[in-house]
């Protein structure tokens, strides 16, 4: 469980489940978790992390930079804004890999609010596509930590746009079910091909073949699992999706 006040905590390790409770005025990096995150009693904070599961209670006025391929849960609090994940160090995609979690599945857009709007209807959290901006001194404190939240050639997970699209082109790249990081580099290697020809991404998605149409997708039929990247390439390919073959 973490408790704090007016600090800086950086926890770059796995975990299987964590607390984040009545912490103020913080800024709070952590590694993955495969379990679940519980953010407790906690205002004006900035929580970076990657999970299974996100759950919000009694919280105010807090920023979260997550990945987590479940939808995020909001409970009794206000002013709560998402941002997709932007952040890297060295030893993040081998605990991401060993807490079972994938870059390339982000359900925060799907986050979920058990408690009702008040009478002025306002929302209780909102989503933002861009990363979480923090100050010059902050980002120079997590980079002398090893944490990077500037984009470059070594992040594997992605940074998103808002762009409209109306003439997709798909791209489909084939892999095995065997190694499970096969398939995820091929696409991280796409990933970093895409920031150097200085493209964007709109949204990427993890899924299983067997439940697409296989008239939407060509080769659901032989293939386990689709990572797709859907962006706007101001050139030829809009769509990318990686295919899993099934063993």
């Amino acid at each position: 469980m973490l408790t704090f006040q007016d600090s800086t905590i950086i926890f770059l390790h796995r975990t299987s489940q964590l607390i984040i409770d009545d912490c103020r005025h913080c800024t709070i990096i952590v590694g993955p978790t495969e379990g679940s995150v519980f953010i407790r009693d906690c205002s004006n904070c900035t929580i970076l992390t990657s999970c299974g599961q996100l759950r919000t209670r009694d919280c105010t006025s807090i920023r979260i930079g997550i990945l987590c391929p479940t939808e995020p849960i909001v409970e009794n609090s206000n002013d709560v804004f998402f941002y997709h994940l932007a952040m890297f160090y060295p030893e993040l995609k081998e605990q991401l890999h060993s807490a079972g979690l994938r870059p390339f599945t982000n359900r925060v857009v799907s986050a979920h609010d058990f408690t009702p709007a008040g009478s002025d209807l306002k929302k209780n959290f909102k989503v933002f596509v861009d990363p979480v901006k923090m100050s010059a001194e902050q980002e120079a404190i997590l980079l002398k930590n090893g944490v990077s939240l500037i984009k470059s050639s070594d992040e594997i997970i992605p940074r998103f746009s808002v762009i409209s699209d109306n003439d997709p082109a798909f791209l489909f790249v084939l892999g095995n079910a065997e190694p499970v990081d096969d398939l995820g580099d091929k696409a991280i290697d796409l990933l970093r091909a895409i920031y150097a020809a200085e493209m964007k991404i709109l949204a990427t998605y993890d899924v299983i073949t067997k439940n697409i149409d296989a008239k939407m997708i060509p080769y659901a039929g032989k293939a386990g699992k689709n990572i797709l990247n859907i962006g706007d390439w101001s050139r030829q390919f809009r769509y990318c999706v990686f295919n899993r073959l099934a063993t």
